[in-house]
């Protein structure tokens, strides 16, 4: 557990975005944060923003997870995913660049692969449209 939080950690700091993110959950939870924003906090079912920007990072973090599973990643494919991230090893995706020039509905779908069994996890992350250096 302490790898994926160290790995995490560095994937924020690469991309310019440095979170602490929640503990984990004693069962599985797919996660999201929105950067910049006013807390750091990992919310399960939605998540949103409360500060304009001209560019967002989405980060989507399945927490709770024991074993060494691998991971199938879906999300909004017009977006590009950090270096290292949404990959079939890491419990972390984070979608990079997103600007929202109208309000955007973006989910992400974890696929969980562990001894022969498939579950599937997703998350929401909502963003108001901003309009210069507010919100419109």
């Amino acid at each position: 557990m302490l790898r994926k939080l160290v790995m995490l950690a560095a994937v924020m700091i690469a991309s310019g975005v440095l979170i602490i993110p929640a503990s984990s959950a004693s069962t599985p939870v797919l996660t999201c944060n929105i950067q910049p924003n006013s807390n750091d906090n990992f919310l399960a079912g939605q998540c949103g923003t409360t500060r304009p920007a001209s560019s967002y990072s989405v980060d989507y973090w399945l927490q709770g997870q024991p074993g060494s599973p691998t991971y199938t990643w879906s999300y909004p494919t017009q977006y590009a995913p950090a270096m290292g991230t949404c990959t079939s090893t890491s419990d972390v995706c984070i979608i990079t660049g997103v600007r929202a020039f109208k309000d955007l509905s973006l989910t992400a779908t974890v696929v969980v692969h562990l001894n022969g069994q498939q579950t599937s996890y997703s998350d929401t992350a909502e963003l108001n449209a901003v309009c210069g250096t507010m919100f419109c």
